[in-house]
Formats: C-alpha cells, sequence, structure tokens
C-alpha cells in the first residue's frame, strides 16, 4: 500500500507530463529542463490558504478621468493601462483599479489578495467548510466573495496583478 501524500502523486503527474511533452516535441530541451527543475524545487502547499500578497484594490468613482489624473499627478502612480471604464494604476507589484460608480459617492468596490500556491478547488473547498459561497463562476486564477460585513473579496494567483496590468487587449 502506497502512503505518498496527494501532492506526491500531483507532483509525479506534473512531471510525467513534461516529459511526455519534451518526448514529443512540444519542449524545447532548455524549457523542459527549466520547468523539472522548477517543479522539484516547489515546496507542499502549506495548510490554509496562504494569502502572500495583497494583489490589488478597485475603487468606483463619479468622475473616472477626474479620480485617475488625481492618483497619477498627486501620487505619482503611473497609469499602466486604460479602458473605457477601468484605469489600472501601479502601486508598486500591485495595481489600484478604476472605474466609474455612476452617480454614487466613492467607495471601495473589492479588494483581491494573492494566495500562495493558488487552485481553485481547494480555495472553494476550504470557503465551503467555513460556510462560505463564492459569487458567480470561478476562473482559473481567481474568484470572490462577500465577508459578513458586507465587503467584497477577491482572492487570485500571486501573479494575477501583472498579467493583469500588463496584458494588452
Amino acid at each position: 500500500m502506497n502512503h505518498q501524500p496527494p501532492e506526491a502523486f500531483d507532483k509525479q503527474k506534473r512531471l510525467s507530463d513534461l516529459l511526455d511533452r519534451f518526448q514529443s516535441g512540444e519542449l524545447a530541451r532548455q524549457a523542459y529542463l527549466e520547468q523539472v527543475l522548477q517543479l522539484v524545487a516547489e515546496k507542499p502547499a502549506a495548510p490554509g490558504l496562504q494569502p502572500a500578497t495583497i494583489d490589488h484594490l478597485t475603487l468606483k468613482t463619479p468622475d473616472l478621468q477626474r479620480a485617475s489624473r488625481f492618483y497619477q499627478e498627486a501620487l505619482d502612480m503611473p497609469l499602466l493601462r486604460a479602458e473605457a471604464d477601468t484605469h489600472y494604476l501601479g502601486v508598486g507589484n500591485s495595481f489600484m483599479g478604476l472605474q466609474p460608480s455612476g452617480s454614487q459617492p466613492a467607495y471601495i468596490d473589492h479588494f483581491c489578495l494573492g494566495l500562495a500556491n493558488f487552485d481553485p478547488g481547494r480555495v472553494i473547498a476550504r470557503l465551503a467548510q467555513k460556510g462560505i459561497s463564492i459569487e458567480g463562476e470561478a476562473g482559473e486564477d481567481t474568484l470572490r466573495f462577500v465577508a459578513p460585513d458586507g465587503l467584497h473579496i477577491q482572492l487570485s494567483s500571486t501573479d494575477y496583478a501583472r498579467r493583469q496590468t500588463y496584458r494588452t487587449r
């Protein structure tokens, strides 16, 4: 009888998948070696959710352009990306999103915590154990729920902010 923890089976499967991709020619030798080294160096996930970063927060504001200019000019926050309804302003390795609030005064819409070893299934199961259900559909690297005090919280992978702000549309 094999008594390996589940994460050991997962690591073995991932190593086997990497080898298959290398042997099929899908992965070059260098990429294969880098990914194997990275996988071998991974530490097993600790129990719990492991918040590692404050990924971002999103403010709703009645005047998107005015608010964006204010944060850029007064606090030297660089505009990383602007869309019709969202401005992404840099805060170190994180960002602050600005979105229109319509006629409502400015408010914090939500904040996002980056989790080490984000796994949506594991996070959903953990939240369900605490009686917390997620809002809408979970993505592969993000999900949302409402705290008992009514605050909207987003959980994501720790590289969500970087990928969100530096992607192009």
